[in-house]
């Protein structure tokens, strides 16, 4: 249940000042009660984009720097979303710490092309970690000469999706590679539940551990897991609301007050359902189940497919 009410209400001052969306949010009036709450109309992605287009366009005054990040996947109707300039990373830093001033960082993201994890993870390690290499993936050609590198440099973490993770460890496996210094795996954009790279983990890298985050390049990091929790299974950030609709669909509210984009009861795409986690974090966890009504393809925040 939400609790929050007055961040709720600051956002249908938003979306209430947009003028396509005045009509639709006018009559709802102020929210007090979660009844009030569940009268609010579902967003859908047409609405999203379409008060985003409004929000650019100087319906709303913005003086805080922010990024313009896009998922989807194709160049003809790419999703585009404005994230803060500080990427919420204190907000998540409070509850999901994966790296410490021992570590350096491989970041195998994709750099540019809207694409947003590579610039977090660059983010990320500046704060955490003692050194950040910002290598971006390698293609099979390249790859044993950056893996040697990778060693000689004692590379302890790798951020990359589940994909690239797979290729650098198939990689390892068929030439007898190995990344013995490497204790720690950041992972978004996939989910990490392919049978193959959890072999390859098991087998190649038994020590490392797996650090997971979820949401959407629209609603940012909705939630995290650790070396201890699924991983299908996420703890939500508290300024993330999490509601089931329709059975098991996942809708989220953002209520943090730096929120760019306008998310009050959004359908995010994804199913879901509630679980407990054998972390032992307290509060019922998010096991996400994946598209909905399709195959499984989402854990990360950003773009769910960027590199």
């Amino acid at each position: 249940m939400v609790h929050d009410f007055s961040a709720v209400n600051r956002i249908l001052d938003r979306i209430q000042g947009l003028p396509q969306f005045r009509s639709r949010y006018e009559s709802i009036g102020a929210v007090t009660t979660a009844a009030d709450f569940e009268r609010i109309p579902l967003m859908t992605k047409e609405d999203f984009r379409a008060a985003l287009g409004e929000l650019r366009s100087g319906s709303e005054q913005q003086t805080e720097p922010r990024y313009l990040f896009s998922s989807g996947g194709t160049l003809g109707s790419p999703q585009l979303s404005l994230i803060p300039g500080h990427m919420f990373l204190d907000d998540i830093l409070v509850h999901w710490h994966p790296l410490d001033r021992t570590d350096i960082l491989c970041n195998m993201f994709l750099p540019g092309k809207l694409w947003s994890s590579h610039y977090f993870y660059n983010a990320l390690g500046q704060r955490l970690a003692r050194e950040t290499i910002a290598l971006g993936p390698v293609n099979e050609v390249e790859m044993d000469g950056w893996l040697r590198f990778l060693q000689e440099q004692g590379v302890t973490a790798i951020a990359a999706t589940p994909t690239t993770l797979r290729h650098v460890l198939r990689f390892c496996h068929r030439n007898g590679f190995a990344l013995p210094s490497v204790r720690k795996l950041l992972w978004v954009g996939e989910p990490f539940d392919d049978r193959e790279l959890k072999q390859l983990v098991n087998e190649l890298l038994p020590q490392a551990q797996t650090w997971g985050l979820y949401g959407s390049t629209e609603t940012w990091v909705i939630g995290y897991n650790s070396p201890d929790c699924p991983h299908d299974t996420f703890h939500i950030l508290p300024y993330q609301f999490v509601e089931l609709i329709e059975g098991n669909e996942i809708a989220v509210t953002c209520l943090h007050p730096d929120a760019c984009n306008i998310l009050l009861r959004y359908r995010i795409g994804d199913s879901g359902e509630w679980s407990s986690c054998p972390c032992g974090h307290p509060g019922a966890a998010l096991r996400v189940l994946g598209r909905k009504g399709g195959s499984l393809s989402s854990a990360g925040p950003f773009s769910i497919r960027s590199g």
